[in-house]
């Protein structure tokens, strides 16, 4: 009796293959969300990935302007830059990303990158807002500057898709965000998390294997009767009373403990994958 053949390979909505694989066998990529007010160096953190021989070249897609920060900055010659101002451009810079068996339209896939940044998540969000407030300006005559329960949807629905779109590619993934106030619906209780308003920050954070905060200490000295300030850079990595974190892994969260002071890319691919 001949053997039965295979059932031919099943593709998901976006047209990628489901695929097996080994757990202990398979290194996951850095997928990051890198939460911090704005200034704390939250771009600077992410396109130091450009350092670590394991995730450069680096490509930022800027949503701002954040990437004025490292203009001109010769340790940054491994990254490159574009800048994109509405959803459809995003797309673009998608397409032009994927490959083009996987994706329809897409191009010769990933362009050698290792590390995809998307600095200034926020803006984009506010960037797929406005037009959909200007057209429902215009054929329902909704006020202009107050978005309805539908341009939120669309919005909340537009922002998921560009991180599931970016997670099909193999690279690893930075997420940059201004922090959000949350308020615990149970406890009452507010803590700062990633920052997108309602529910879109907990689904946002569901698709990110780290979640961290970053922040700035100061430790002030009297130096020859001066007062002398010291700034230092911190990663939270652990949950405290003030900030909602997240470490997706038992060894990796062992690793991290609860900071990190000063903090590069290289040291956070390092203490990820547990290599010296």
């Amino acid at each position: 009796m001949p053997l039965k053949q295979p059932e031919p390979i099943k593709f998901t909505e976006t047209g990628v293959p489901f695929e097996m694989i080994n757990a202990s066998e398979q290194q996951p990529f850095v997928r990051m969300g890198v939460v911090g007010p704005s200034g704390v160096g939250k771009t600077t953190l992410a396109a130091s990935a450009a350092e670590e021989p394991e995730m450069s070249p680096v490509l930022v897609i800027d949503c701002g302007e954040s990437s004025d920060t490292i203009l001109g900055e010769q340790r940054f010659q491994n990254v490159q830059v574009i800048r994109v101002r509405s959803m459809e451009e995003m797309q673009s810079v998608f397409q032009w990303l994927a490959p083009s068996e996987r994706f329809a339209g897409g191009g010769d896939g990933y362009k050698d990158f290792r590390t995809i940044v998307i600095d200034e998540s926020d803006e984009l969000h506010l960037s797929a807002m406005r037009p959909l407030m200007r057209e429902a300006h215009e054929k329902k005559n909704q006020d202009l500057h107050v978005a309805s329960e539908r341009e939120w949807g669309k919005v909340r629905n537009m922002m998921l898709d560009v991180v599931d779109w970016f997670r099909t590619l193999p690279v690893h993934l930075i997420f940059t965000y201004v922090p959000y106030l949350k308020k615990d619906a149970i406890t009452g209780a507010e803590k700062v998390t990633i920052g997108l308003a309602g529910k879109l920050s907990d689904d946002l954070g569901k698709r990110f294997s780290l979640v961290v905060y970053l922040d700035i200490v100061e430790e002030a000295k009297l130096v020859g009767g001066k007062r002398q300030v010291k700034q230092t850079r911190k990663l939270i990595f652990n949950a405290t009373s003030r900030v909602l974190t997240k470490v997706r892994g038992e060894s990796r969260a062992a690793r991290f403990g609860d900071e990190m002071l000063d903090p590069t890319m290289s040291k956070v691919y390092k203490a990820y994958f547990g290599v010296e």
